[in-house]
């Protein structure tokens, strides 16, 4: 991962939108009672008031947060496996209607991974490599790690409590700019062990053994060495000796 910093004039008109048109999530519960007051709202509300605007149209262009953007990786690698690696692990290739499979991958995943440990974005790797396999033609995603401060920057620009990942989308408009200066700069995702799985070439097996000597000594019943046979012997006879003396 290399650092670099996003154009915030990007991100600047969702944030906007935000604040003005969408109100802030409170909850599941809160959400409800927001539904049911709202219906009871339109029933007697005045069907001649103009309608909200529209989303900018970076919007359907990013994954905000790290789930989002997991699931949409997730998602592309689903959509990678054969029919055959399918069929074995038990996964269905085809998604509903509502949510059809991803067609383009994400250019640029960007990571505020000083605020939070490393091993939350351990797994973003294995899935960009993964992820590229449906989209051969593309160039593959890239990880750019964001330096310190850029967390507040981007929850003030997108209007959001806090915002610690973002994905970026191929194609996303007003965006080909900073995507093309990225993977100038940045290196592809690459997973060495996963190149070398895929290659399918036979690695043999590589054992390194050492020649070594020791000493071998005999272990009586409770795990003490013996001594040596002669010092036995010797030890034997002065006893034996001892005893004609005291006759």
């Amino acid at each position: 991962m290399q650092r670099a910093d996003i154009s915030l004039s990007l991100l600047t008109p969702i944030g906007q939108h935000r604040a003005k048109h969408i109100e802030p999530s409170k909850g599941k519960r809160s959400a409800k009672k927001r539904k049911r007051a709202a219906a009871a709202v339109d029933k007697l509300a005045d069907t001649n008031q103009p309608p909200k605007p529209e989303a900018p149209e970076l919007c359907p262009y990013l994954k905000i947060g790290l789930n989002s953007t997991t699931r949409y990786l997730e998602q592309l690698s689903t959509s990678s496996l054969p029919e055959s690696y399918a069929s074995h692990l038990h996964v269905s290739l085809q998604t509903p209607a509502e949510k059809p499979a991803p067609k383009n991958p994400l250019a640029v995943i960007f990571v505020c991974r000083f605020t939070q440990p490393s091993i939350l974005f351990s797994h973003l790797p294995l899935l960009c490599v993964t992820g590229a396999l449906a989209c051969p033609q593309q160039p593959r995603t890239r990880i750019v790690s964001l330096p310190r401060g850029a967390e507040a920057r981007l929850s003030a620009a997108l209007h959001l409590p806090s915002v610690r990942c973002i994905g970026l989308i191929d194609g996303a408009p007003r965006a080909a700019a900073l995507t093309s200066y990225i993977q100038a700069h940045v290196p592809a995702v690459e997973v060495p062990w996963l190149e070398e799985a895929r290659s399918g070439t036979y690695l043999p097996v590589a054992i390194r053994a050492m020649m070594s000597t020791a000493p071998v000594e005999e272990k009586t019943k409770l795990g003490k060495v013996s001594a040596p046979a002669s010092r036995t012997r010797g030890g034997d006879a002065n006893v034996d000796q001892s005893a004609k003396l005291n006759n």
